[in-house]
């Protein structure tokens, strides 16, 4: 049987203190990482008249690179607490807004920061489940339903046609009439939109 010597057992008992010491380290260094992006949350979503544009600035600036390695909850609490900005970091935003579904939902939803280019950019390389939540916003211009009819899919065309902000180009009026043929929940739906004219309905 193998026999450890006074020699061998101290440095398994050293080598087991060493390892436990930087478990500690790392411990100690995540929760630092949690508070710093906390904090950093919190400098960024302060109103304007508490904070310089400066420090917003460089603080949005480390967020976004924080962020990109955080955990989901430190992701999700960044975009409750952005979603009510009406000048946010668009940077950070962005990023936010194409994370996953349940991340994604208050900016997308709600925020008053992205205009139509930022949305634009967003549609084009986030899910389906996403771009239903574009269509659902309080205001959609022309430009973003014009996007979003032109991905054809039946849950974003729905959500765009229930939609009584949402302003339909004549283009994508004429897709949606397109696709009503063999949708006919699509057809009462158009029906009921200021934009269709008689000869769409004709067409249905």
């Amino acid at each position: 049987m193998l026999q450890i010597g006074p020699e061998e057992d101290s440095r398994t008992v050293a080598a087991i203190n060493d390892a436990s010491a930087l478990d500690a380290q790392f411990e100690a260094a995540a929760r630092g990482r949690r508070a710093l992006t906390r904090r950093l949350i919190d400098v960024v979503g302060m109103p304007e008249s508490l904070v310089s544009s400066q420090e917003r600035r460089v603080a949005s600036d480390l967020l976004f690179d924080i962020l990109r390695e955080s955990d989901a909850d430190l992701r999700r609490k960044a975009a409750s607490r952005f979603a009510h900005l009406n000048q946010g970091p668009k940077h950070v935003l962005r990023m936010l807004a194409r994370d996953e579904i349940d991340i994604a939902r208050p900016l997308l939803e709600d925020c008053k920061s992205f205009d139509s280019v930022d949305l634009l950019q967003i549609i084009q390389s986030v899910s389906q489940e996403h771009r239903v939540l574009i269509a659902r916003r309080e205001q959609v211009d022309s430009v973003i339903a014009e996007a979003l009819a032109a991905h054809g899919e039946h849950p974003v065309i729905e959500a765009l046609l229930r939609n009584p902000n949402a302003a339909l180009p004549d283009t994508a009026i004429e897709r949606i009439v397109d696709l009503s043929r063999g949708t006919p929940k699509f057809a009462s739906l158009l029906l009921k939109r200021p934009e269709t004219r008689p000869a769409n309905a004709f067409l249905m």
